[in-house]
């Protein structure tokens, strides 16, 4: 089998799949999936440090969901703009660890419509395979968000504001199939923004700003 696997490797680096991939056509179309984990970059208020009852606040990690449609433009052979629209499904937890009374957890989930604009600059390609870059911009609306939602003091929740501008940067690897090219890609995201709505609430008001943070796994296909 050892030996099955060496020749197949051996074959595969050989066989240039699409050897005018980067140059023959300006414009390549595809799709994404994969997962992300999404949390906050915070600040506490003074209402935070002057709460004796407040011990600290956590932010939880759970994965989400990505799916998106990729517009791929071949600037030149190894810079290329991409487009990616997608639908993310996120969530964070906030546990607030109080000295008088038991921990509560608020559940913050967003549906974010999402658009990346990024440069992805390529290395040398190497027979089938090649490294590559990305750095850019991101918009995500998050349409979840509570943002001038009336507020419910007998279970208050922490708010966000719909828009997150974020600046994004990543890296990736291109494989070259003989039908198709499969890039698995990792990207960061972070938002310029403060993102909290205040509600008045120790939930809240313990926060004096909350940037979104997030890594994002995917796997495209075009």
């Amino acid at each position: 089998m050892v030996l099955a696997l060496f020749v197949f490797s051996k074959s595969y680096s050989q066989t240039q799949h699409h050897p005018y991939y980067d140059i023959e056509r300006k414009v390549h179309f595809g799709f994404a999936m994969g997962t992300n984990f999404s949390d906050f970059k915070y600040s506490f208020s003074d209402n935070y440090y002057k709460n004796d009852s407040l011990d600290f606040v956590e932010v939880g990690l759970i994965p989400g969901i990505t799916l998106g449609a990729i517009c791929n433009f071949h600037i030149r052979e190894r810079l290329d703009l991409r487009l990616i629209p997608s639908l993310l499904l996120s969530q964070r937890n906030l546990t607030y660890t109080f000295n008088d009374r038991p921990e509560s957890v608020k559940t913050i989930e967003s549906v974010y419509a999402d658009l990346p604009v990024y440069l992805k600059y390529k290395s040398t390609r190497h027979g089938n395979w090649r490294f590559y870059v990305t750095s850019g911009f991101e918009l995500a609306y998050d349409i979840a968000a509570e943002q001038g939602a009336e507020k419910d003091f007998f279970d208050p929740n922490v708010a966000l504001k719909h828009m997150n501008y974020m600046y994004i940067y990543g890296c990736g690897f291109d494989f070259y199939f003989p039908y198709f090219k499969f890039s698995p890609e990792i990207r960061v995201a972070n938002t310029f923004n403060n993102v909290l709505d205040p509600h008045g609430t120790v939930y809240s008001d313990s926060f004096s700003k909350l940037r979104t943070r997030m890594i994002m796994i995917s796997f495209q296909f075009e």
